[in-house]
């Protein structure tokens, strides 16, 4: 037998979930309904109006009724011309796919009028970007932006743009589009679900001249792995005295002459050390912070993302990223760009651990650290501020069973002297600049827009 229809749907009410979920999206269907509202000048006018008929029904004169059915015309054609708009709007947002702390952002929405004869005319747009952390989170902050006419079948194309200082995740959305056309009586309000998701990687700086000449130093007292590269893609390193087998064309003619016999350019072939990045970001300092991070957090978290993405571009190694965050993770891979988004997203969304998880990510990742490689430990930690390479053991983590790698731990205030960036803004007004971009919006033929 089948299920009774009734009895089915009284035991979903009776259900708790069920009765929530119904509330739930019955209240969402409610908001993206288009909802008419009287606006505050239709207030007042509406008062009048009520005084008007009242005096004339009380008193019984005439005029002042037909003065009141005058007045009551144009809100009731107002009410009427609001239920037609705002039927066929649509609207598209387009979101940035990847930004860094403090790059200007610009978001472009395209609003199309999809009727064939009904025009648009003084819409009002209100855009929402709510921070979903890990640094911002729960305030929302609202761009306005207007179309002052929208003729049918016609597409424009309207931009906003401004800068976010903090990284982590943003939600776009959702999208409120109003207007009071004609009279400004009535509001004809709709609530689109239009959401996107921004994840605003960390601030990028720059490398500076001590760190290649560190990075220099500990490449040519360690071991290498050669690329396998054609000649054509090795360095020139010197000149030495031709030998039997070298071929003419490495003579080097002019520095020849000068020696009196002849010379052949000398190569060197590139090579490159593995890295292991480990970012240690528990520090209680923060955790004191009101807003769970603070300058050294931010600062350890650029510099790692600026050194992922040096090693990512000049590629040919391999690369073990770990965070030890609020929710360990490690990742090894070959530099690439497909490896270097995914790392910057994990240090996007990167928090501050409210107990040291270093011990434990270590315990998980060491063993898979290629021998030879540079290990660079950065941290929050201000303590033992010395920058010199150190076995496990002294740095409070268990030794590897047959092999020790010797770690470079680099703390706040040494990655100073190797790194320069504009930390972002402290205070509440940091990110709240979105605003119209200047200049003629963008339309499109009508014939030829987007239905």
């Amino acid at each position: 037998m089948g299920k009774n229809p009734e009895n089915s749907l009284h035991s979903t009410f009776l259900n708790g979930r069920g009765l929530l979920g119904f509330a739930s999206q019955a209240m969402a269907w409610y908001r993206s309904l288009p909802q008419i509202r009287l606006t505050q000048a239709g207030v007042y006018y509406l008062a009048i109006l009520i005084v008007v008929a009242v005096v004339a029904i009380m008193r019984q004169i005439n005029l002042m009724l037909i003065l009141a059915g005058m007045l009551l015309g144009p809100i009731i054609y107002n009410w009427r011309l609001s239920r037609r708009a705002l039927q066929t709007v649509h609207i598209r947002r387009l979101v940035p796919q990847a930004v860094c702390a403090g790059d200007l952002v610009v978001v472009q929405l395209e609003v199309v009028n999809l009727s064939k004869r009904l025009s648009l005319y003084a819409l009002r747009l209100v855009d929402h970007i709510t921070p979903r952390g890990p640094v911002l989170r729960g305030e929302t902050w609202e761009v306005p932006l207007l179309v002052p006419y929208l003729a049918p079948g016609e597409k424009r194309v309207l931009s906003y743009e401004g800068r976010i200082e903090y990284r982590g995740r943003y939600q776009f959305g959702p999208l409120v589009v109003a207007t009071h056309f004609p009279f400004g009586l009535t509001e004809r309000r709709l609530t689109l679900p239009l959401e996107d998701q921004l994840t605003v990687f960390p601030r990028m700086g720059k490398l500076t001249r001590k760190w290649y000449t560190r990075r220099r130093e500990e490449f040519e007292g360690a071991p290498r792995r050669s690329q396998r590269e054609s000649r054509l893609s090795h360095e020139f390193y010197g000149v030495r005295g031709w030998q039997p087998g070298d071929s003419l064309r490495w003579i080097h003619w002019r520095s020849s002459a000068r020696h009196g016999r002849l010379v052949v350019r000398q190569f060197c072939r590139p090579r490159n050390r593995d890295l292991a990045l480990i970012v240690d970001l528990y520090s209680e300092a923060a955790l004191e912070d009101k807003r769970g991070h603070g300058e050294g957090t931010e600062l350890v978290v650029s510099f790692a993302a600026t050194v992922l993405r040096q090693f990512c571009r000049e590629g040919g190694t391999n690369i073990l990223l770990a965070i030890a965050d609020r929710d360990p993770w490690w990742a090894s891979a070959p530099a690439s760009a497909s490896f270097l988004r995914v790392g910057l997203e994990h240090l996007a969304m990167a928090e501050v651990p409210t107990k040291n998880t270093l011990q434990e990510i270590w315990d998980e990742f060491s063993r898979h650290i290629p021998p030879g490689a540079e290990v660079l430990l950065v941290s929050v930690r201000q303590e033992n501020d010395i920058s010199a390479e150190k076995p496990p053991e002294e740095l409070g983590l268990r030794e590897l069973p047959g092999y020790s790698p010797r770690i470079l731990r680099l703390s706040c205030r040494e990655i100073s002297e190797f790194f320069s960036v504009g930390l972002s803004p402290q205070g509440e007004t940091a990110g709240k600049v979105f605003q119209p971009r200047s200049g003629k919006q963008d339309t499109v033929d009508p014939q030829s827009a987007t239905r």
